[in-house]
């Protein structure tokens, strides 16, 4: 499967998701629309770097999130997702789609049976529910990275056969594999 990457459509459709997220309680990197009703305010990222990034349970301590809208085990989400230069998310998959918009850096997706593919800076793709996949942040810099989720947002590590296993052993295979190839 290969996913076009097109420069204009990744910047239209971080417009729309960025400035069409809506929660009830805004971040301290967020502002809120003037006129907004109380109920539903209209978030905007200023500085993705700014946002209040956490720990992201089951990931490496080099993976951390920042949540825009929705509860990420309840049902669709927003959030960002932070990774230090080198970071990997091993072979995992989900059981939402997942959209990927590249805010910072430059990131390295593949998907299970294709060639790897650079996202740089402005870059989309759309990861169908349940593809194995595994993403990686260049050693260039930071990568801040926006994710839509259409469901609650799980995941869930494989071995090479596919095999569910633990979020540690993901990672010590895949340092063990390291980047080559990819």
């Amino acid at each position: 499967m290969k996913f076009p990457l097109s420069p204009l459509f990744a910047a239209c459709a971080l417009t729309m998701a960025v400035s069409s997220a809506y929660a009830a309680d805004a971040m301290p990197a967020m502002a809120p629309a003037e006129g907004a009703a109380a109920e539903a305010k209209a978030l905007i990222l200023l500085k993705p770097d700014d946002a209040e990034f956490k720990p992201v349970p089951g990931a490496a301590p080099c993976n951390t999130m920042a949540n825009l809208r929705g509860d990420l085990s309840k049902g669709p989400a927003t959030f960002t997702s932070k990774l230090t230069p080198g970071c990997i998310a091993p072979w995992h998959w989900h059981t939402p789609t997942e959209e990927v918009i590249v805010l910072k850096g430059t990131a390295v997706m593949q998907m299970k049976g294709e060639a790897a593919i650079t996202l740089p800076t402005g870059s989309y793709s759309q990861l169908p529910s349940k593809h194995w996949h595994r993403f990686r942040c260049t050693k260039d810099g930071d990568c801040i990275v926006l994710v839509i989720a259409d469901g609650l947002f799980d995941i869930h590590f494989v071995d090479k056969n596919g095999k569910e296993i633990s979020a540690e052993k993901a990672q010590r295979l895949a340092e063990k594999e390291g980047t080559k190839g990819w």
